[in-house]
């Protein structure tokens, strides 16, 4: 036998050759392969030793070898070995973290379950996909888990296999571990598409984040008009459009980006602020009735008003005199103007 256990069900027998008194010298030998139930397996061979693929985990299986030499006559018994018992060596199943984790913690702990037998786990933790340099090798005996020393961010590759007899089982399947414990970088800026806006919708866009390690997952929406943040949201994208805002309020979105390993930028970042302002300027000319539009006496005056409900950026109108206009703008800060105007002749508005 190759030894009194074998770890995953191939198993290879030798033996010695014999020597052939009548000097016709040894032909081939015959082969039983027994489990516990018999013989399940004969065949004839002239080589020394005999390999065997497919043995059931937890049979002890024998061998037992007969000479034959060349004129037929067969050694007077069969020669059986001591037996070796199958116990295979399970590949362990990873448990924790799940495959393609990401997490801000620097030291987490590995978790795989247990194999069929005793021995020793063997744990590779690295951030080259091949293994070439690991990172961590370490052997656990009589646990299922590990937890390493603080390990430096990067994308980490781990798998395990259990050593028994001295014989090293099948690695499990690689999982992948990234660890990220540093935030990612703040939002530059937040644009507002202007100062004013006049239907109610309004689109924000803003400079993406960056984050070295894991990278961006998600940024945070914070809407916000003057009596504080009324509307919070989570987007993948870089600009974010809402309707249906309210005449007369300024608006202001606030930002912050978060990472694949949950880690929020340190600040959020606000946009200058745009003011809706959706009802257009009214204008009322008042005139003394007795004159009626037009007046003739240079005395007589217009009264004209302007207002908005908001506030009133400038006034601009024009007075056509003899087929000939003259433009007028007045800046305004305010939410009315009110001038007078004299007017004779045949002018008109």
């Amino acid at each position: 036998n190759p030894g009194i256990y074998d770890t995953d069900g191939i198993v290879t027998w030798n033996w010695t050759a014999p020597g052939d008194g009548s000097g016709s010298g040894i032909d081939y030998y015959m082969l039983q392969l027994n489990d516990s139930s018999g013989t399940f397996y004969t065949t004839n061979t002239t080589a020394t030793s005999l390999t065997y693929s497919g043995l059931t985990n937890g049979q002890n299986y024998t061998l037992s070898v007969r000479v034959v030499d060349k004129v037929g006559l067969q050694s007077s018994a069969w020669t059986t070995s001591n037996g070796i018992f199958v116990d295979i060596i399970t590949v362990p199943s990873l448990l924790a973290p799940a495959d393609a984790t990401y997490t801000d913690d620097s030291t987490p702990t590995f978790s795989w379950s247990n194999a069929t037998r005793a021995g020793t786990y063997e744990i590779w933790i690295d951030d080259n996909n091949d293994f070439s340099s690991p990172t961590n090798a370490s052997n656990v005996t009589n646990a299922l888990s590990f937890t390493p020393g603080a390990l430096s961010d990067a994308k980490y590759y781990w798998r395990v296999r259990l050593w028994s007899e001295g014989i090293a089982g099948s690695w499990s399947a690689t999982r992948t571990l990234t660890i990220d414990t540093t935030n990612p970088a703040n939002v530059a800026t937040v644009h507002d598409p202007g100062m004013y806006d006049t239907d109610g919708t309004v689109t924000w866009n803003w400079t993406p984040s960056s984050d070295a390690t894991s990278g961006i997952d998600y940024y945070v929406l914070q809407l916000n008009d003057s009596s504080g943040t009324f509307y919070t949201a989570n987007t993948t994208a870089v600009a974010f459009t809402y309707s249906g805002l309210t005449n007369g309020q300024n608006y202001t979105l606030s930002i912050r980006a978060r990472d694949k390993s949950g880690l929020n930028a340190s600040a959020w970042t606000t946009s200058n602020g745009i003011f809706v302002d959706t009802m257009l300027p009214a204008i009322t000319i008042n005139t003394a009735a007795a004159y009626g539009p037009f007046a003739s006496n240079p005395a007589d005056q217009i009264d004209v008003d302007f207002s908005d409900n908001n506030n009133l950026d400038y006034v601009s109108y024009k007075v056509n005199s003899n087929g000939s206009y003259t433009n007028i703008s007045i800046t305004i800060n305010g939410t009315s103007y009110t001038t007078n105007w004299d007017v004779w002749g045949n002018a008109n508005i």
